[in-house]
């Protein structure tokens, strides 16, 4: 069957989809563009602190099934500056590289005066490496802002239907600038909640568990600073959710900000942009995608992604159940059920990122 398919921008953006948003789709047939097949996505960054977080992920955009995405092997991976010095990145899985480096380290010097560039070895044998990046200051987060709003989203009994519904809106205001001399910043965020479950109310075995979990990783956020004339980003929303049981007995929300290169923030903006269409046909193009991560040794080779490096701002709010009027305490519900949600009968097991104390910064107000 001949594989029909419009161009290879088109290709990559429609992969990139896929790799963020893994689902059950029909196999379609597409034309294929010469080495798509063996396409890498490379996505790096190094997160400046004490220690200072390395990551490399790894992934092969798609053979043309969408059922049979698979993983990218990779053997090595590792960083280096403009000095000379290299550290090898440890492996954490097919193709996930992590690693810490303190502050103090004698053999790899972090700093803003410093450029940085990652490099990882392929199971195949090919090399791809990224472009030199510098360090990026980010400014001071001010607030998070929340605020209850209303909305507009699918029936539950009916998603052709659309009823106006409650929704958590959390917003950031922050500076744009480091200081007063310094320009303004691209801008990225990351966002995880942190909720309290308490199991069935039986004295003998209750536990009360803290569930943290990274949100909003399929809805990335940015923001380009030569949009507006000003040196304040005030009430930019980041993040919604619906009310649900996250929020029934404390909620803390919390927010990394990241400074970003303009190539870098053009590639998760580019992100940002697909996973936010809908296909219509009034839709403005996505745009091409760029990359800073090739193979020096075949330049043609197909390879996409980002490495960027940036220090990171941290800023959490409490949220209080009094926001939602006191709502009752989620698992009490269940009671009688014949299958209740496993966080009920063990909250430590029964969800990823649980733990049975609070985090050092769950402050009830």
């Amino acid at each position: 069957m001949k594989r029909r398919f419009c161009s290879l921008e088109k290709l990559v953006l429609l992969s990139l989809i896929i790799l963020f948003l893994p689902t059950c789709i029909d196999e379609i047939t597409i034309d294929t563009p010469e080495g798509a097949e063996s396409a890498i996505v490379v996505q790096g960054s190094l997160v400046y602190g004490n220690p200072t977080i390395i990551e490399i992920d790894i992934s092969r955009l798609f053979n043309f099934k969408f059922l049979s995405l698979n993983t990218a092997f990779a053997s090595a991976g590792w960083i280096e500056n403009d000095l000379g010095q290299r550290v090898d990145i440890k492996r954490r899985g097919d193709g996930t590289f992590r690693t810490a480096i303190p502050l103090d380290d004698p053999d790899f010097e972090i700093d803003f005066d410093r450029i940085y560039q990652i490099g990882v070895l392929m199971g195949d044998g090919r090399t791809f490496t990224s472009s030199p990046e510098p360090l990026h200051r980010v400014p001071e987060i001010d607030s998070i802002g929340f605020e209850i709003g209303s909305q507009f989203v699918p029936s539950l009994l009916d998603p052709e239907l659309s009823i106006l519904d409650s929704v958590a809106k959390f917003s950031v205001y922050t500076p744009l600038q480091v200081n007063a001399e310094s320009e303004r910043r691209h801008l990225k965020w990351r966002y995880s909640r942190t909720y309290q479950v308490t199991e069935f109310p039986f004295p003998d075995e209750q536990k009360t568990c803290y569930i943290e979990s990274e949100v909003g990783v399929f809805a990335p956020k940015s923001f380009d600073p030569t949009s507006g004339d000003g040196d304040y980003l005030s009430g930019f929303e980041i993040f919604r959710q619906r009310p649900a049981h996250h929020f029934n007995e404390g909620y803390v929300f919390s927010l990394y900000q990241e400074s970003l290169s303009e190539g870098a923030f053009r590639y998760w903006n580019l992100i940002e942009q697909l996973l936010l269409r809908d296909g219509n046909m009034f839709e403005a193009p996505a745009g091409r995608l760029i990359t800073n991560i090739s193979n020096p040794d075949d330049p043609k080779d197909s390879v996409y992604g980002y490495f960027y490096a940036t220090q990171r701002d941290t800023v959490r709010r409490y949220i209080s159940p009094g926001f939602f009027n006191n709502p009752p305490m989620y698992c009490p519900n269940f009671i009688g059920v014949e299958q209740p949600p496993k966080v009920c009968t063990d909250c430590l097991t029964g969800e990823l990122g649980s733990q049975d104390t609070p985090p050092e910064y769950w402050d009830p107000e």
